[in-house]
């Protein structure tokens, strides 16, 4: 991405460097009148704003202007003049011109190779010869190293000049009690910047004092001299930003939960910055770095477009997709918590080439691991991009993007009305689904991930000996459990029940709410951050008593009975004596 058209030509009060972007220029309404005064002195005032659209800023009218870009903050300019500022008079003619001009500027020109033409008189200048010959010795590659035109300025006024203080929280920095002369302006250092700087103003050149462009006060357009001038170099920034998909598969979001072992789809959405001509892309690399609750799958896509700001990951879809081992290398950790994405010669060729404005997106997949924490302050579950950029002046940036988290939840049972709770058996499933867990301690489980042993994948759990059973690493969804063993003498749950996580919204880490369903019955249960808490209670098997008053009662009506009998039996076999008896009388008779 280049800016292709560079304005040479400047008005002979005001001077800018024109060769990446043209700074504004503008003054406070401090002036004189039409011829300088030699005793006045003067002020440059320098703001430094974000800018990546790598247009001319217009309407150069020499005053202030507000500005609501956003500043750059920590970045240092300095200062170095390199000629006076004279009315000459030669061959019948009179006019204002720059003398004296610093050898060690000419020196440089003529190390670079570029001339720089004079007004027909030795050591005196107009200040387009002068502007041509900067915007000549910038773009000039030297000898064929890194170390071109720009850093060789750069070098020359770092080592000679006088340096502003650093940008404040306004952008702004400003040096004062400046003899008169033409200056010559480089950003030196903006290592001590919030990093987003790409690439650092290219050299300008400003005059002191400067006529007026519009109208100050009294003074109309050109008719006066302005000693407080102000500056607005221009520069491209570089930044980087961090999404997740959501489940639809479209919405690009800060934060997401989800169950281990699941896959978490991200995006890496980088500025490529805006370049000079001559300038190309010399390193372009993505990283990631994830925190031990993430496990990095693999790069799903890595493309380029035009910038586009969305949080629709379809408005990336018209980018052009980059072909793994050709335009880029992926290269993972041996741990797998962290990645790079280096773009190689040809996909830089590309960027190159490219429209300015464009982005670098990385699309890839991840996965919430047994390591990773439940609630809102799950450090385990989080990962940030940084980009490094370098260009071939050697400039290098590495820039830090937003950290995203995904978070995941846990139930807590209590299982109360045994006296052997660990007896007691569940299996759980989500939807259609059946949840598989790997033990972590007794009553503890989370869910089996991809960096579980399979040798711990089990489907039934149970709770430690004092009743608790904590599960972790689930979703917002709701899990049904099914009791399918407990302690002898007592009732199984006669269905299954269901527990319903809802998470905060945007995602937190914290549930709004926990419910249990149990037979089309709902009601609300504690909800404590990421954790919901519910108990589950047995009862005692009801079985046919054999024993006790029952028996008792049985035993006593054997006894009357066989009491009957015996009465009954003694009264049968006495008649029977007595029929005897009288027979045998009446016979004798």
């Amino acid at each position: 991405m280049t800016i292709k058209k560079r304005i040479l030509g400047a008005t002979a009060g005001l001077l800018a460097a024109v060769m990446f972007s043209t700074p504004i220029m503008a003054a406070a309404p401090v002036t004189s009148m039409s011829t300088i005064n030699p005793n006045q002195k003067g002020s440059i005032t320098i703001y430094k704003k974000v800018e990546n659209d790598g247009q001319m800023t217009k309407g150069v009218d020499g005053l202030e202007k507000e500005d609501s870009r956003d500043a750059l903050k920590g970045i240092e300019f300095t200062a170095l003049k390199i000629a006076d500022l004279e009315t000459k008079a030669y061959n019948n003619q009179a006019g204002l011109y720059y003398t004296k001009l610093l050898p060690g500027f000419s020196s440089l020109a003529q190390n670079l190779g570029v001339t720089i033409k004079n007004a027909g008189k030795t050591d005196v200048y107009k200040a387009e010869d002068i502007e041509t010959a900067l915007y000549e010795m910038d773009h000039k590659a030297g000898d064929g190293s890194t170390y071109t035109g720009e850093t060789r300025i750069n070098d020359l006024v770092r080592n000679n000049g006088v340096k502003f203080n650093l940008t404040d929280a306004q952008g702004k920095t400003t040096m004062t009690s400046l003899n008169q002369g033409l200056y010559l302006i480089a950003e030196t250092d903006n290592s001590k910047s919030s990093s987003t700087v790409a690439a650092p103003a290219v050299p300008f050149l400003v005059s002191v004092p400067m006529t007026n462009l519009a109208t100050i006060g009294s003074a109309t357009a050109g008719t006066a001299w302005q000693y407080d001038v102000t500056v607005y170099p221009k520069n491209s920034t570089i930044g980087v930003t961090k999404k997740i998909v959501a489940d639809n598969g479209t919405d690009l979001i800060n934060t997401d939960d989800t169950q281990i072992g699941s896959t978490v789809h991200q995006v890496i959405i980088a500025d490529a910055p805006l370049l000079l001509d001559e300038q190309t892309y010399k390193e372009f690399v993505i990283h990631d770095t994830m925190s031990e609750g993430l496990t990095f799958l693999n790069v799903t896509r890595v493309a380029y477009g035009i910038a586009v700001e969305s949080n629709k990951l379809n408005s990336y879809s018209g980018y052009t997709n980059l072909v793994n081992e050709t335009d880029y290398k992926v290269k993972a950790a041996s741990d797998k918590h962290s990645f790079d994405v280096t773009l190689t010669a040809a996909a830089l060729d590309k960027l190159d080439k490219a429209s300015k404005g464009s982005m670098v997106i990385v699309e890839f997949d991840a996965e919430l691991n047994s390591k990773a924490e439940v609630g809102p302050d799950a450090a385990k579950n989080e990962n940030h991009p940084t980009v490094t950029w370098r260009n071939s002046n050697t400039l290098k940036k590495t820039v830090e993007g937003p950290v995203v988290k995904v978070f995941t939840y846990e139930i807590d049972l209590k299982k109360e009305g045994l006296t052997l709770p660990q007896n007691a058996v569940f299996t759980v499933t989500e939807g259609n689904s059946s949840v598989s867990f790997a033990k972590e301690t007794d009553g503890v489980y989370h869910v089996f991930g991809g960096d579980d042993n399979a040798s711990a994948k089990v489907e039934r759990i149970s709770p430690a000996s004092n009743g608790t059973l904590k599960i972790k690493g689930l979703d917002s969804k709701t899990y049904t459990f099914k009791e399918v063993g407990t302690q002898n003498g007592y009732n199984l749950l006669r269905s299954t029940f269901d527990v319903r996580l809802t998470a905060n919204n945007p995602v937190d880490g914290n549930l709004s709410k926990a419910e249990l369903i149990a037979e089309g019955e709902t009601i609300n249960i504690q909800a404590a951050g990421g954790i919901a808490s519910l108990a589950v209670v047995n009862s005692k098997t009801v079985t046919l008593k054999t024993g006790g008053v029952g028996n008792t009662m049985l035993y006593a009506a054997g006894i009357a009975v066989l009491m009957c009998a015996f009465a009954f039996g003694f009264l049968v076999k006495d008649e029977g004596r007595r029929s005897r008896k009288n027979s045998m009388g009446n016979m004798g008779a």
